[in-house]
């Protein structure tokens, strides 16, 4: 579990880096993050697809296309989280989307992640310690190096340059 929860602090830690004014909304309030961290695990997919494939019992069509009795699909979950019917402007982070966010970033149901609770608490630890320790936080890598399996994804490093306490300071991550 722990790298799927490194992969998502990753891919959080990178989406904050590039946008210098998001960073000091999320810094002026690091106590409400863990209120905003849906909305991240709903736009930030740490996995790139389903686990298994699924095989059709009988023809069904979805959004139009017709999968025959027999035929095999392998379900893209996150896809779900982008669905304009569930999500208003699904395709923007609305960090301002806490009351209602039914995303399936965590699995669903039966299928909901276990450790999803110790998971929301390390991200959440983790992003305000970053919040309070350095008062900017700048992306600085021109060629990112990211792994993307069908299960994980997230960077590999995250090349930064940090101010804290009027110090410029430029390091990678990892």
């Amino acid at each position: 579990g722990h790298d799927a929860t490194a992969s998502m602090l990753g891919g959080i830690l990178e989406w904050i880096s590039h946008d210098p004014a998001l960073y000091q909304r999320l810094r002026q309030d690091p106590a409400a993050f863990p209120r905003k961290l849906d909305e991240f695990l709903r736009f930030i997919p740490a996995g790139l697809a389903g686990t298994r494939t699924r095989i059709a019992l009988e023809d069904v069509t979805i959004a139009g296309v017709t999968i025959r009795k027999g035929e095999s699909v392998l379900p893209i979950v996150h896809a779900a989280n982008f669905d304009e019917q569930a999500f208003s402007a699904a395709d923007t982070l609305d960090l301002g989307r806490v009351a209602d966010n039914p995303h399936v970033g965590v699995g669903y149901g039966a299928h909901a992640c276990v450790g999803q609770q110790l998971a929301r608490m390390e991200i959440d630890v983790a992003v305000q310690a970053v919040l309070r320790r350095w008062s900017a936080l700048e992306h600085t890598d021109t060629a990112p190096d990211w792994y993307e399996h069908r299960l994980l994804r997230g960077p590999k490093s995250i090349e930064v340059s940090w101010t804290k306490d009027q110090e410029l300071v430029r390091q990678a991550m990892t």
